[in-house]
């Protein structure tokens, strides 16, 4: 074939010479027969061939993952990406100033400064504790409980500033977000799971998480997040602060000192276009647009990424896995709420709670209980094309933590040897496997609402 093949090796592997060769061969058309090529691949040439109109902006869009066999420095690495990708997020919002956004993008960036602070404490623990016994046990006890992992620094007694004020506020600030977000899912799904007891039997249902009104200072979340994550930057050994990670934010000597602001989370407040402002009290917050804000995010972060490889940007901040992670939990949230619309409440729940992360899983109880259920009348459009690509991404990731971390909780790492990644490839498969499944609900929403109408209609 002279052009690459679309399959899970062309996200799972390292890109090598021969599929870089194949995909510069776009831009010679005697050497590729666009008509004999697959559904698949005609829509990555396609896509590829107008993102990129050049073979030079086409390899500049190449990246490499390279992991130093340093678990701290791994993990290190991570963390600045996972910041740098929120803090965009978070100047976005401010700049843009759009309710739209406002009230939704919150989820995500929030999930990315928690992430970040996550990746930053684990890799301050693997500096000073070097055996893997240690730090799987480690693992084990803290998961991702922030409040968790900065006491396991405190016990490591490598902070001589750890009585002075800004310390406290720290540790503070941390029980606050563990009391609301212990497990780091708060912000990724708009719902949990309770068990409740009937007359005969225990059964589970969904709470939305977010009920009463709230009314977020995104200034103050922002600036509590960065400041968080440079107080802990600050104990690595040779490490420096640089200008633009304490953005908004008064200098971090001082406020060591006397900190500027409260312990509080989600503290409310702010101007009209400073703040978000969710709750079901307001307005009800469904998976969908979870889902579309999670799409949204990655797509604006992946966009900003080209423009700057486009105006040969120095100061390009790593966000590949940000964009990934995003896109992966925006494809999760939409099967779930696929489920959601095609099942029965409690087989969906029931669904949802089993398969948890596994999107392929997902895919195909849904499909399955869909056909027996009562809405099996409702065609799913296209579903060869959802399987396609939900079992690709689903191959690279099964577990929804190959783009959260650089290893798993046996600290094998995901990336043993060079991975070289082409930006656009990713994107426009992920992209690609969200849209499909979005369209799909759009197609049944509209089928669901003409058959209420027509039901209303009868009744008349």
């Amino acid at each position: 074939m002279t052009f690459v093949s679309v399959n899970k090796n062309l996200m799972n592997n390292h890109l090598s010479e021969s599929q870089l060769r194949k995909l510069i061969n776009i831009y010679y058309g005697d050497k590729v027969k666009y008509d004999d090529l697959g559904e698949f691949e005609q829509g990555l040439y396609d896509f590829l061939k107008e993102e990129f109109p050049s073979p030079e902006r086409l390899k500049l869009a190449l990246a490499e993952v390279t992991q130093s066999g340093d678990l701290s420095k791994d993990f290190f690495d991570m963390a600045i990406g996972f910041q740098n990708a929120a803090v965009e997020i978070a100047s976005f919002l401010l700049e843009e100033k759009k309710n739209a956004y406002l009230d939704t993008f919150i989820f995500p960036m929030t999930y990315l400064y928690r992430q970040a602070l996550e990746l930053l404490l684990k890799s301050l623990y693997y500096q000073e504790i070097k055996t893997s016994s240690d730090r799987i046990s480690f693992i084990q006890r803290t998961r991702h409980d922030l409040s968790s992992l900065y006491n396991e620094i405190l016990s490591l007694s490598i902070n001589k500033d750890h009585e002075k004020k800004g310390y406290t506020w720290l540790s503070e600030f941390f029980r606050n977000i563990s009391i609301f977000d212990q497990m780091s899912d708060s912000f990724r799904y708009p719902f949990k799971f309770e068990k409740v007891e009937d007359v005969f039997d225990e059964k589970l249902t969904m709470k939305n998480i977010f009920e009463e009104r709230r009314d977020v200072d995104l200034i103050k979340l922002s600036n509590k997040f960065i400041l968080a994550f440079a107080l802990i930057k600050r104990l690595f050994e040779e490490t420096t602060i640089t200008p633009d990670e304490i953005s908004y934010t008064e200098n971090l000597e001082d406020f060591i000192e006397n900190p500027g602001y409260s312990t509080e989370f989600l503290e409310e407040g702010g101007g009209y276009k400073q703040k978000s402002v969710f709750g079901n009290d307001y307005k009800r917050i469904t998976i969908n647009r979870f889902a579309d804000a999670y799409s949204e995010c990655a797509t604006h972060l992946y966009q900003k990424h080209v423009e700057n490889l486009a105006a040969n940007s120095i100061r390009d901040f790593n966000s590949f896995f940000a964009v990934c992670y995003l896109f992966r939990n925006a494809i999760e949230l939409s099967l779930k709420g696929l489920s959601m619309k095609l099942l029965d409440k409690d087989e969906a729940i029931k669904l949802i709670r089993s398969k948890k992360h596994n999107l392929y899983w997902l895919w195909k109880a849904t499909q399955t209980k869909h056909c027996e259920g009562p809405m099996s009348s409702i065609n799913i459009p296209h579903p060869e094309q959802i399987e396609f690509y939900v079992k690709l991404i689903h191959e690279v990731d099964a577990s929804s933590s190959r783009f959260r971390y650089p290893a798993d909780n046996e600290l094998n790492s995901y990336y043993p040897d060079p991975y070289r990644y082409h930006w656009g490839i990713h994107y426009y498969l992920l992209s690609t496997c969200f849209e499909r499944l979005r369209n799909t609900e759009y197609i049944i929403d509209d089928e669901l609402e003409s058959r209420e109408e027509s039901r209303r209609d009868v009744q008349i």
